[in-house]
């Protein structure tokens, strides 16, 4: 499983190629920028942190 930490890393990434996506074209994820976007925010805000 994912850590928390790497969830929020590659969560970051993914919204930040959607951002760069909108300025510079980005052959699929320009077409898809906003999707992207949105899958980073479930990405971050459906993780769940283990149980203890």
């Amino acid at each position: 499983m994912f850590n928390i930490f790497s969830v929020h890393v590659v969560s970051l990434i993914i919204a930040g190629l959607a951002v760069v996506a909108v300025f510079a074209y980005i052959p699929f994820v320009s077409d898809y920028a906003f999707w992207f976007m949105v899958a980073a925010y479930i990405m971050l805000a459906g993780h769940r942190p283990p149980a203890k």
